[in-house]
């Protein structure tokens, strides 16, 4: 999208003060990345909507995917995502936020986010969604999908109205839920699960909105969520009416553990040693699950998603400096497979953001995507120029020792380049550019002002946000 107080003139982008930069058309001259040349299969009339499943892996990037189809592969056992993209699209410069909530947000409706927020189980005001957001399932709902299920990590605050969190799904669009708040690592408040310590030891809401019915509970998460959504999905198995499903996997989120026998995947080793290990028996137990659901589907009637949230956790990663909370590559480059509706094998160079989910469904359902969002149809064109990422840790009302990250992301005409904002709110912004052709790990930041109107225009994109 245009910033805010803009106009385009000779193929220059006028912002409100006068100051000039390029716009797409100047920018992405020479090598700019071609669509995906990838369509949906068409549909009948008569035949309706079509099924969808979006499933969010939780603190998963794109490099932890790489090394679980590493690990799957030198065990011998199947990667179920390595399948699905074999048969599907995949986008290497995907991204999300730094942090969980940010990117659900985005993924739910659209636009660009940045405040970590809607975290807990009260109906904090201001922490919810917002009645004015158009969610997956609302979308779902007005191209004419009956059935609407929401199972997993919620992480996006209270209802609109200000009752109960327990309405929530259901005020956003959704006709069943089997849910939790938050996460499973923290033992009440804000960031907890109303009371839950772990994944043994984790608050439960089941479809509906009895209180009485919500509370802790010590199934195993993984394995009740999935039993919940498969049976969700069988019940409806043979209906001529359509069905969305999203999918909040909790898994690998800390606390990292031994995943038990009886959910991690058959053959994969049951003693694991360090904190990282453990991460990827989590993330190979996801991967099963996931391919648990696909067993059951005929995929050409389906369109599925896989996606990761954040980057790799700091706890596990290479560097814990340049992973989950921060916009390093390593932070936000997520995953992001589409498979199924007819789709066939493509490894896309296009660049992609989580805002990019809802409008791809509304593609897909044959219906228009909200008004004002800043996500694009990952099939077909056009092509985003830019994506932006970040979150405002201490800035606007935040916990003021958490510095803010933000970073938009573009194609020039070597390649594709990061502009990185941040710093705390006390300080001045700091700033560098990356050349991520040349400097994929970023360890060498550029002045700005050696690639002026690069920076100015990745800058201006930000600022249009009201980044700092």
């Amino acid at each position: 999208m245009i910033g805010k107080g803009t106009a385009i003139a000779a193929g220059l982008l006028v912002l409100a003060g006068g100051a000039i930069v390029v716009t797409q058309r100047t920018m992405l001259r020479g090598k700019r990345p071609a669509g995906a040349p990838v369509t949906f299969a068409p549909r009948a009339p008569e035949a309706g909507p079509g099924n969808a499943l979006v499933v969010v892996w939780d603190d998963v990037g794109a490099d932890d995917v790489a090394d679980l189809e590493a690990k799957l592969d030198a065990l011998g056992l199947p990667c179920a995502i390595k399948a699905l993209a074999d048969g599907g699209v995949t986008f290497a410069k995907a991204y999300g936020a730094p942090v969980c909530s940010p990117s659900r947000w985005s993924l739910q409706g659209g636009t660009w986010h940045f405040n970590e927020c809607g975290i807990g189980c009260d109906p904090m005001p201001g922490a919810e969604l917002g009645s004015g957001l158009e969610t997956l399932a609302e979308l779902a709902e007005r191209a004419g999908v009956p059935h609407r299920g929401f199972f997993g990590k919620w992480h996006l605050g209270g209802a609109p109205s200000g009752g109960s969190y327990l309405q929530a799904p259901y005020e956003h669009g959704y006709t069943y839920a089997d849910w939790t708040p938050g996460n499973m690592n923290a033992p009440g408040g804000a960031e907890g699960s109303c009371g839950g310590t772990g994944y043994t030891s984790w608050f439960f809401v089941p479809d509906g909105t009895d209180p009485a019915r919500a509370g802790l509970t010590t199934l195993y998460n993984p394995s009740m969520i999935l039993g919940r959504l498969l049976a969700w999905r069988d019940t409806l198995t043979g209906s001529s009416e359509s069905h969305l499903a999203v999918w909040n996997v909790s898994l690998p989120h800390a606390p990292f553990h031994t995943v038990p026998s009886s959910a991690r995947p058959p053959g994969y080793p049951a003693i694991v040693i360090s904190d990282h290990d453990r991460y990827m028996q989590m993330l190979a137990t996801a991967d099963y699950e996931l391919g648990l659901f696909l067993a059951g589907i005929d995929l050409s009637d389906w369109l599925v998603i896989v996606v990761g949230d954040n980057g790799t956790p700091q706890q596990v990663a290479p560097d814990p400096s340049r992973a989950k909370t921060t916009t390093f590559e390593r932070g936000v480059r997520v995953p992001f497979v589409l498979a199924g509706a007819g789709l066939t094998h493509y490894d896309s160079p296009r660049l992609v953001q989580l805002v990019d989910v809802a409008p791809t469904l509304a593609e897909y359902w044959g219906v228009a995507p909200a008004a004002g969002i800043d996500g694009l149809s990952v099939v077909g064109g056009p092509v985003h120029p830019y994506v932006l990422t970040g979150q405002s840790g201490g800035w606007f009302g935040g916990n003021p020792i958490v510095p803010g990250d933000w970073a938009a992301i573009g194609f020039g005409a070597s390649g594709y380049w990061s502009l990185r904002r941040h710093g705390l709110p006390s300080l001045p912004v700091a700033e560098e550019l990356y050349d991520l052709a040349l400097d994929p790990e970023q360890m060498n930041p550029l002045d700005p002002s050696t690639k002026p109107v690069l920076s100015q225009y990745l800058r201006s994109k930000l600022l249009a946000e009201g980044v700092p």
